[in-house]
Formats: structure tokens, C-alpha cells, sequence
């Protein structure tokens, strides 16, 4: 008995414990495997880029994370935040894929303008739909229909960032950008509401950190799949007018037939600007679980895909994927858990899922593995763990957080998330039972204190 009650204020104890931070942890002196790793990776393929920064999909585990959370230039890659919009307005009626979107004497005069990733449009009120402009943002990287979707949502380009950009950021709760133009191009190439010239300089140009623009990318193929399909396409044909049309390349060299072609690579857009460089985003996998892969700052376009490609291959070939969590492993036996008000007294608790994680190859989790839970275990005077009928296998009993030194979350979750639940379903007695229960160990202890007392007194025999 002194032994479960002393374990039980043990784990008592310890899960306290781990919601306060640690003093050396906090001045951050605490081990960190995964910035030892991206920089391993950074000096094995001497990468020269600004950042680089790369999740698990499903579990938004960080993979590497190289200046992940500084600010850059992020050029044409605005356009997926912008997209974002667009499918929203969709979602919520506000416009179809069938919608005819206007084009002004501005937006018609830009999308011709020298140097700038365009599809010619000419000005027109109900001939361009929101599905081919859509291709073309994601496509072509087009910046005027990118713009012209804009000022149809919002009026204006300036309304568009002010109402919609920088709100939507908000939601995905980034706080830390630079937002000057719906499609990337720099701030002076701003169209504003009145016709007068851009308040802002070539200079300012659009800027997110790699972190926030994974994060932004996973969310928005999650929401709307739509737009990771329509990345894939190497082509796509533009009707610019009821006469002509032409085919449109992807600049995304990764995809099939391309220059730098991988089968492994599924999307999703490039940007590109002479202050921020050649980036891209990329959705890929690394054993068979779907990978994001953020690149800001190479030097110029080959080297966009050569360093990406570096990357994507060390992280393939470093990194394994660990089951740490078995769905149906027991955690707690029933000899360790008193089910109260239940039909039966006793239950296994179990994990509801497999769970694991990436870690390099030959790296031993389990050195710095600590399990946490999120809510304080009830114990009774034995040390037992106390568990409330009824029961539900489906139905959590806590949550388990499994941390170590290598493991990050792009959502700064500090472990792996895993469920507790019950080995079987156990109803609850009745009102009726529940009150016998309570006078049998009423009665039950009465009769254990008075043995001991006879016993004491040498009234009856021991």
C-alpha cells in the first residue's frame, strides 16, 4: 500500500512539475537535436540560401529548420495567401468559379507591363471567370488576374490588403509580416483606388517568414485541395480573347517533363523578385507521409531547385519515421486503476492511436523522452488511479504528451499528442447500486476498524 501511494504522489508530482518551466530550459540552454541537425544538413550540401524550413503534414512536426522564423521577401508566393481569399469568398457564396470578373484599363495595362509575370488581359466586364484566373495565379503567376480577383472581393487592391490580407493572417495567427500588393510584386506596383501613384517604393516588397509560410500552405491545401490540383498542372491553356488562346507554362520545374522533373514533388508555387530572390514552396514526401518544403532567398532559379532538391534529398535519406505509440498498447493495467460508479471496478487504460514521429537515422528518442499528461490523475488512498463511469472506448479519459529532445511543432505543440482510453465500455450502475456500494464500504470499514480495535485489546484473537 505504501509503495502505490508513494508512486501515485510521484506522478502527482512529476506532471506539476512539467508545467513549470525548467530554469535552464527557460534561458534557453536546453538541448536542441533538431537545430543540430539543420545545420548538419546546411554544411553537408553547403546551402546558400536566406531560410529553409520543412513539416510533416499531418502532424506539423518541424523537420529542419534553418532561420525558419526570420522574415524574408516572399515575392510572388503572396499569391497562395491571396488564393486563400478567393476560395473563402467561394466557400462562403460569395462568388462561384463561374463568376465574370471585370478588368480595368489599369488592371488590362499592367498585365502587359515589361518584366512582370503576366497573362495578357484585355479590358473586359464578363469574359474572364474566376476558374481561369485561378489558374493563372497559381499556373502563371499571373499579377494582374491575381489583382483583378482582388479588387472584385474587396474593390480595391488597398481595401483587399487592409480587409482581407491582413485579417487572414491574423486568423492564421501571424503577426510578424509585410504586406505592400495582392500579388507580390513590389509596393510601387500597387493599384490604388483613386488612379494616383503607389505611396510605396520599388524597395518594399511583400514578406513572411518560411515558418509562417508553411504553416499558411498547409492550411490552405487542407482546406481547399482544389488548389494543390490545379499547382500540379505543367500546363494550361488561356483563352485571352474569343480568337485567340495559348498554352501557359508552370513555373514549378519540379513537375513532370520540367527541367529539374521528381516524381516525388506534387506542387505547389514559386516566387521570384530581385530583393528576395528565387523561393518555393513545395508539398513531397518522405516515406510515403506527405512533406512541406519551404525555401526563401536562392541566388537564381536553377539554384532554387538545385539547393530545394539538396534539401529534399538529405532530409529523405537522414530521417525515419518512429512508431513510439501503438493504438491498443496498454499504458495503465487494471490493477492500477478503480473505476468509480462503473458496472465493473476495474479497466485497462490503453492509447487510442499509433503515434510517432521523424527522427535521424540511428537516433534514440527514448534517451530524452518525458510523458506528460494533461490532466492530474485522481488516486485513492492506495495509490490507485481513480476513473469516473461511464466509460467510453471512443471517449479519452487524458491526453498524453510525449516530448524529447528532438521533436518540434510548427504550432509550438511541445510533444506528441496521443489519447487515453478505456480498454472496454463500462456503463454506470444504478442509484440504487450506487448506494449499496456506498454502505457496503461504509459497513466494510466499520467492520475493518472494529477487528483491529478487538484485536488491539486483546479481545479476540488476531
Amino acid at each position: 500500500m505504501i509503495k502505490r501511494q508513494v508512486i501515485g504522489l510521484a506522478c502527482s508530482i512529476m506532471f506539476l512539475a512539467s508545467l513549470i518551466p525548467n530554469p535552464v530550459q527557460a534561458a534557453g540552454d536546453k538541448k536542441d537535436d533538431l537545430a543540430t541537425f539543420s545545420q548538419t544538413v546546411k554544411k553537408d550540401q553547403n546551402l546558400d540560401i536566406n531560410a529553409a524550413y520543412a513539416i510533416d503534414e499531418e502532424t506539423g512536426q518541424v523537420l529542419i529548420d534553418l532561420d525558419g522564423h526570420t522574415k524574408y521577401g516572399i515575392a510572388s508566393l503572396t499569391k497562395l495567401l491571396s488564393l486563400f481569399i478567393v476560395y473563402d469568398q467561394i466557400a462562403a457564396g460569395r462568388m462561384s468559379m463561374d463568376t465574370k470578373i471585370p478588368i480595368s484599363p489599369a488592371l488590362s495595362a499592367l498585365s502587359v507591363g515589361e518584366d512582370l509575370s503576366n497573362v495578357p488581359l484585355e479590358e473586359r466586364d464578363d469574359f474572364y471567370t474566376v476558374s481561369q484566373l485561378i489558374d493563372m495565379v497559381i499556373v502563371g503567376s499571373a499579377n494582374a488576374a491575381t489583382t483583378a480577383l482582388a479588387s472584385y472581393i474587396a474593390g480595391s487592391e488597398p481595401a483587399f490588403i487592409e480587409n482581407y490580407m491582413k485579417p487572414k493572417l491574423a486568423e492564421l495567427g501571424i503577426d510578424d509580416y509585410a504586406i505592400y500588393t495582392a500579388s507580390g510584386l513590389s509596393g510601387d506596383h500597387l493599384i490604388t483606388e483613386d488612379g494616383s501613384v503607389s505611396p510605396f517604393e520599388n524597395e518594399d516588397e511583400n514578406a513572411l517568414s518560411a515558418r509562417d509560410l508553411t504553416y499558411l500552405t498547409r492550411e490552405l491545401i487542407h482546406r481547399y485541395p482544389d488548389v494543390l490540383a490545379r499547382s500540379q498542372q505543367v500546363y494550361v491553356d488561356f483563352q485571352m480573347n474569343e480568337e485567340q488562346s495559348f498554352p501557359v507554362g508552370n513555373s514549378n520545374l519540379f513537375l513532370p517533363g520540367l527541367r529539374y522533373e521528381r516524381p516525388d514533388v506534387y506542387g505547389i508555387k514559386t516566387g521570384t523578385e530581385d530583393f528576395s530572390g528565387s523561393s518555393i514552396v513545395i508539398q513531397s514526401e518522405i516515406g510515403g507521409r506527405k512533406i512541406i518544403l519551404t525555401c526563401l532567398g536562392a541566388k537564381d532559379n536553377d539554384q532554387r531547385f538545385i539547393q530545394t532538391a539538396n534539401i529534399l534529398d538529405s532530409l529523405q535519406n537522414k530521417l525515419t519515421w518512429q512508431t513510439l505509440q501503438i493504438e491498443g498498447e496498454l499504458v495503465v493495467p487494471e490493477s492500477d486503476v478503480r473505476v468509480h460508479d462503473g458496472r465493473i471496478k476495474t479497466v485497462d487504460l490503453e492509447y487510442k492511436n499509433n503515434a510517432g514521429a521523424f527522427f535521424p537515422n540511428n537516433y534514440n528518442p527514448s534517451q530524452s523522452n518525458q510523458l506528460h499528461f494533461s490532466q492530474t490523475w485522481q488516486y485513492d488512498i492506495n495509490g490507485n488511479i481513480v476513473v469516473n463511469a461511464p466509460l467510453d472506448q471512443e471517449k479519452p479519459v487524458n491526453t498524453s504528451l510525449l516530448s524529447n529532445d528532438f521533436y518540434q511543432n510548427i504550432e509550438d505543440q511541445p510533444g506528441i499528442i496521443n489519447y487515453l482510453v478505456p480498454a472496454e465500455n463500462v456503463p454506470r450502475v444504478s442509484f440504487v447500486v450506487q448506494i449499496a456500494r456506498l454502505m457496503s464500504e461504509m459497513f466494510g470499514s466499520w467492520q475493518d476498524w472494529l477487528r483491529s480495535f478487538l484485536q488491539e485489546h486483546q479481545i479476540i484473537g488476531r
